[in-house]
């Protein structure tokens, strides 16, 4: 894991009130203890601007080691994209869950939460009144569409490792999905870390496909979505980090396969149609699952950070190195080394040139338009 450093504030003047530095100049550097912020002075402007004190979430980069793990990662493939990645990661339910299960609210999606003395009911968009059973069935949700997220500044150390530990997870299977389907590569520009849905019994999870915006024409009317990241996004992400349960199995219809996973377990799936899912109604236990996005694209309605800016937990940050880290496994000695697996690049069929000039890492593409971002040089 690439971890981001604090800024260096040695030689700022600290306050412990609001009282602004006498005579700044340009640089000058003050550090307020009151509410543990650091600001820079801009001269030419006359105004303070805030500096950032705290650390970036980590940004995941390959390993030479992580070439052989990512090459021993046991999976199912499914048609359609849907690919079932068993044991990626131990999970300390003892530990995780009940941080959870505390900090987990209703969830909001296209309904709220309303209550009025001793009724509560349900409420979608329009100010339609619904009965609070179908809210009551929905998932609860840390992170997501709730205020709370996985890691807060309250969270405990070992519980935001965790989920840190799960992105790493994450990234690694990543590298193996576009493996297994290398044009994705080029469509894979950022990601949103995870969320969690805490599924108690009777709560099921209708089928949906997570890049539908519920976007509607009518007469004509377009109706525009509220959720514009959603459009943009290409891949979803899910770790099993329950104890047990009965029910609850994951459904994909177009790719034929229902899934009941094990913790642990990671399912990788389309944005699209292609990957609409659903799960089960939760007979017994709970079931609890941690869930990620990576899309491509932006405008103007929501922000990507560039990685060393990624202070918040959710928000999307730009990947900096995925293309040069999958050419990095691309090149070793694992990459299509299944014999099983479509795509082996030991075929005996002659193919082996129709799969190389399939691979964009092969293509040799050439690059268009200028650079943005921030410089994060691969070898450093």
């Amino acid at each position: 894991m690439h971890l981001y450093s604090e800024p260096d504030i040695s030689g700022a003047i600290i306050t412990a009130d609001d009282h602004e530095p006498n005579s700044p100049v340009e640089g000058t550097l003050w550090y307020r203890k009151a509410n543990k912020r650091a600001y820079r002075y801009n001269a030419n402007e006359s105004t303070w601007q805030e500096v950032r004190t705290d650390i970036a979430h980590p940004q995941p980069k390959l390993s030479d080691e992580d070439l052989s793990d990512i090459a021993g990662l046991d999976f199912d493939s499914y048609p359609n994209g849907v690919v079932h990645f068993k044991k990626i990661i131990d999970v300390d339910t003892d530990l995780i869950l009940p941080y959870v299960r505390e900090e987990a609210q209703p969830s909001n999606c296209g309904l709220q939460w309303m209550e009025d003395g001793n009724e509560r009911w349900a409420e979608d968009y329009q100010g339609n009144r619904h009965d609070i059973s179908l809210l009551l069935e929905q998932p609860a949700r840390l992170g997501g569409l709730g205020e709370n997220e996985p890691v807060m500044e309250h969270t405990p150390k070992e519980i935001t490792d965790f989920f840190n530990e799960c992105e790493q997870a994450f990234y690694k299977c990543l590298i193996r999905y576009i493996d297994l389907y290398p044009m994705v590569l080029n469509t894979i520009w950022w990601r949103m870390r995870g969320h969690v849905l805490h599924y108690k019994p009777g709560a099921l999870l209708g089928l949906h496909n997570d890049n539908d915006t519920n976007f509607r024409v009518i007469d004509g009317l377009r109706y525009q979505t509220t959720r514009n990241i959603a459009i943009y996004t290409v891949l979803n992400a899910q770790i099993d980090i329950s104890e047990s349960y009965e029910g609850g199995e994951f459904i994909f219809p177009h790719s034929d396969a229902v899934l009941k996973t094990e913790t642990g377990d990671a399912v990788f799936f389309p944005s699209n149609y292609l990957g609409a899912h659903g799960v089960k109604k939760i007979e017994s236990g709970e079931r609890f699952s941690y869930l990620t996005q990576f899309g491509q694209g932006k405008e103007d309605e929501f922000e990507i950070v560039d990685a060393p800016a990624s202070y918040g937990w959710l928000p999307p940050a730009f990947m900096p190195w995925i293309f040069q880290d999958y050419e990095k496994f691309f090149n070793s000695e694992y990459s299509k080394s299944g014999n099983d697996w479509r795509g082996n690049r030991g075929s005996e069929d002659g193919s082996l040139m129709a799969i190389q000039t399939a691979n964009p890492v092969s293509q040799q593409r050439s690059l268009e338009g200028d650079p943005e971002g921030v410089y994060q040089p691969y070898d450093a």
